[in-house]
């Protein structure tokens, strides 16, 4: 079966733009660069469409002014592709009410970890799916347990990023002859643990008196965390509203620090990206992570909530240059792992097998 004989449709109806929604314009883009024919319904306000717009093959059918669109467009998708990818909650529910629609087979397409219960809806929902893709063997694990299907395994892609390197210099000139650490998250401190780190960074004050530490984010925790670092100048909180500095900010650090207590989809793919972008990790090993990161072959584990674990870890990777870059290099190597072509290309050969029934 050749690739124009692939016609496929995307649901991702979420309201903003995260992980799920990176890695559903990641897949479109490179399948439609197989010559894969392509329908994605959206809301009308996602920024999916101005990512997307130009994409060869690609149909965008958008859904507006409806708080539950479930019930929106099926007869403008009915019949028009072969197979749906749902790409998060609304639109594994839409996909599924098209099913019971018109029969058309679905695959939800899970980036992130699933966190409903064993109901009688979710079970019907994955086990009336052609097929249940999960990003990690943790996920896919869940879903045996609770509904005993075998998931098929696709990680999620590293995101490609580019950073400017005139910017990344620029912001690197305020910190010359610096030792530059930094973690990017939403400013919660109970999952992300900023705490941890502005610990950890109380206990350096005289062992690395160089240490500049950026805590990029925004949250509801700011206040608390900068009362939390009073005292600490060498501390810095950077807002980052726009996202297209993220890659910016990654490439300036020399080590990029993960102290969560609980693996998220967000601080996956930020790791993803450090170790693409060659930048050393120091992490704890949590749920999600723990799929990508291994202690001295790609990062320097910590225990999660641990200052002194983290401050004694920062003194190691200062005092070893040549293990920084040893951890780099192993980064790199898993980052090469998950390329988008690659996730890509394995859906694409899902899709063609299913199609193919």
């Amino acid at each position: 079966m050749s690739a124009s004989v692939i016609k496929i449709g995307h649901v991702n109806l979420a309201r903003g733009y995260s992980a799920a929604e990176q890695q559903t314009c990641l897949i479109v883009r490179n399948l439609a660069q197989m010559g894969v024919q392509q329908i994605l319904l959206c809301r009308d306000n996602s920024p999916l469409i101005s990512k997307l717009k130009g994409t060869p093959y690609l149909k965008i059918i958008k859904v507006s002014g409806v708080s539950d669109p479930r019930f929106s467009a099926h007869f403008s998708v009915a019949r028009r592709v072969k197979l749906i990818a749902a790409h998060d909650e609304h639109g594994l529910n839409w996909a599924f009410v098209h099913f019971m629609m018109f029969g058309l087979s679905y695959v939800p397409c899970l980036h992130d970890s699933f966190n409903g219960t064993a109901s009688l809806y979710h079970r019907a929902l994955f086990s009336w799916a052609a097929a249940v893709v999960c990003a990690s063997p943790h996920g896919a694990q869940k879903l045996s347990s609770l509904f005993g299907i075998q998931a098929e395994l696709i990680p999620n892609s590293v995101n490609d990023l580019k950073p400017f390197r005139p910017n990344v210099e620029r912001l690197k000139v305020p910190y010359t002859q610096r030792l530059l650490v930094g973690q990017i998250a939403p400013l919660v401190n109970r999952i992300y643990c900023q705490s941890v780190l502005i610990d950890a960074t109380r206990l350096l004050e005289n062992k690395i008196p160089d240490l500049i530490v950026l805590i990029i984010g925004d949250g509801g925790d700011l206040q608390l965390l900068k009362e939390k670092a009073q005292g600490l100048p060498n501390i810095k909180f950077i807002s980052l509203k726009n996202n297209n500095f993220v890659a910016d900010y990654i490439a300036a650090l020399d080590i990029y620090i993960n102290p969560e207590k609980e693996g998220d989809e967000f601080s996956e793919q930020i790791l993803l990206d450090v170790l693409d972008l060659e930048v050393p990790v120091i992490s704890t090993r949590v749920e999600g992570v723990s799929d990508f990161i291994s202690h001295g072959q790609n990062s320097y584990e910590i225990k999660p909530g641990d200052a002194q674990s983290l401050a004694e870890a920062l003194l190691f990777m200062r005092d070893h240059p040549a293990k920084r870059r040893e951890l780099t290099a192993g980064g790199r190597r898993t980052a090469d792992e998950r390329r988008p072509e690659q996730t890509a290309l394995a859906y694409y050969n899902l899709f063609r097998r299913l199609c193919a029934r």
